[in-house]
């Protein structure tokens, strides 16, 4: 997930990182990266114009469900799916945008 962060912001994309199992300080103090933190509105911003999933922990497949993501997602936004752990077929159905590795 560093790697992806650092990498999208050397070509001046802004990210936001979402990963409630992360220790935040840390990420914070050896990595520069400040993390967003899953709330109830989180989903109703439509602000995204790419997802990332560069992590599987359950808590994230969980809370971003395809409606969810669509709900988040500017429209023609894209997913990735770097660890395979969503449905492509649901995220698909969705009119969703969907790539992975």
């Amino acid at each position: 997930m560093i790697d992806i962060f650092n990498e999208l912001n050397e070509f001046g994309v802004s990210c936001d990182v979402v990963d409630p199992l992360v220790d935040k300080e840390e990420l914070a103090q050896e990595y520069g990266i400040q993390t967003v933190d899953l709330h109830p509105d989180f989903s109703a911003k439509k602000e995204y114009s790419a997802i990332i999933f560069a992590v599987s922990h359950r808590e994230l497949v969980d809370h971003f469900k395809p409606y969810v993501i669509r709900e988040c997602l500017q429209d023609g936004g894209v997913v990735f799916d770097v660890k395979n752990v969503l449905d492509v077929s649901e995220v698909r159905a969705l009119g969703i945008n969907y790539l992975s590795l």
